[in-house]
C-alpha cells in the first residue's frame, strides 16, 4: 500500500470539507438516526466519516464530532454576521495540527466570543483580533472593483479571511 503524503491528506480533507459543508452530510437532517450519546453520532457506519478519520488519523467517532462542530460553526458564523457586523471579521476551520474554529474580531475578541460559545464549542473556538471587519473589507472590495472597472481594467478579487485582506487579480495586460 502506498503512503499518502501530508499535502494529499490536506487536499482530501478540504475536498471532504466541501462535500460536508455544501450538501454532503448535514447534522440536522440526520437527527432521526442518531444515538443519544452524541448529537451527530449515527447508529450506522458513515463512509465520509470513515474516510475523514483515516486521513486525519482519528477515530470515526471523533470525525463525526468534528462534522457536528462544522455545522455548529456555520450557525455561529451566521449569528456573528447578524449580531456583530461592525466587529466580526471572519471564521474558518483548521484541521491540522489540531481541529479548531478560528473567529476574528476587530477588538475584544475573547470577550465577544464568550457570549456565543455553547458547551460544545467552548474548547474548540479560538478568538483573535485583527484590523478590519468583514463588512469593511467587503465595502473596500466593491469600491476598488468599481474604480478599476471605470478605468477599463478587468478585475477579480477574493476576500482573504485568514490574512484579513483583499486579494486583487488583474489580467497580465492591465
Amino acid at each position: 500500500m502506498q503512503k499518502i503524503s501530508r499535502s494529499t491528506k490536506i487536499a482530501l480533507t478540504f475536498v471532504l470539507l466541501a462535500v460536508v459543508l455544501f450538501g454532503g452530510i448535514h447534522a440536522r437532517s440526520m437527527r432521526a438516526s442518531q444515538s443519544p450519546a452524541f448529537p451527530n453520532q449515527q447508529a450506522y457506519p458513515n463512509p465520509d466519516a470513515e474516510i475523514y478519520a483515516k486521513n486525519m488519523g482519528i477515530s470515526p467517532e471523533e470525525a463525526l464530532r468534528r462534522f457536528y462542530l462544522q455545522d455548529a460553526a456555520g450557525q455561529l458564523q451566521a449569528e456573528l454576521q447578524e449580531n456583530e457586523a461592525d466587529s466580526f471579521a471572519g471564521l474558518w476551520l483548521e484541521h491540522v495540527p489540531e481541529f479548531r474554529i478560528v473567529v476574528l474580531f476587530t477588538h475584544d475578541a475573547k470577550q465577544k466570543i464568550n457570549t456565543y460559545l455553547t458547551e460544545e464549542l467552548a474548547g474548540v473556538v479560538e478568538a483573535r483580533n485583527v484590523e478590519d471587519s468583514r463588512a469593511i473589507l467587503e465595502d473596500v472590495d466593491r469600491e476598488i472593483k468599481s474604480m478599476l472597472l471605470k478605468l477599463g481594467i478587468q478585475v477579480e478579487s477574493e476576500l482573504n479571511v485568514t490574512e484579513n485582506r483583499i486579494t486583487i487579480f488583474v489580467n497580465e495586460k492591465d
